[in-house]
């Protein structure tokens, strides 16, 4: 569990982060600091079937984005770039869940951005 003075308020259920919630959060992560307690980095969601994931953890992932077994997931607007300073530290998306393969998908009601 992270004390309350080490972590970000985290938004309300379907409520979006800031660029600015999101930088500190990773900036106060690669300073030793924890993540909010529902955040974790220790789970690929890319290799999971959404519903197999608890419904109130987010995920922090960095590696490679690959399909899972039972479908995959796929942009669903251009990646929005996030600034510190002038200067670009990353990049976000908004990605939807697909059942099945490319050609033969169910678009399903599982989100992450």
């Amino acid at each position: 569990m992270c004390p309350p003075s080490s972590c970000i308020p985290l938004p309300a259920e379907n409520e979006k982060w800031t660029n600015e919630a999101i930088f500190m959060s990773l900036f106060n992560f690669k300073r030793g600091k924890p993540l909010p307690e529902n955040v974790t980095s220790d789970v690929n969601p890319f290799q999971y079937k959404p519903s197999d994931l608890p419904a109130d953890l987010w995920y922090l992932w960095s590696g490679v984005k690959k399909d899972a077994e039972f479908g995959f997931w796929q942009e669903t607007e251009a990646p929005c770039e996030t600034f510190s300073n002038s200067t670009i530290i990353g990049s976000r998306t908004t990605l939807q869940f697909y059942e099945g393969r490319a050609s033969h998908s169910r678009k399903t009601g599982w989100m992450m951005q």
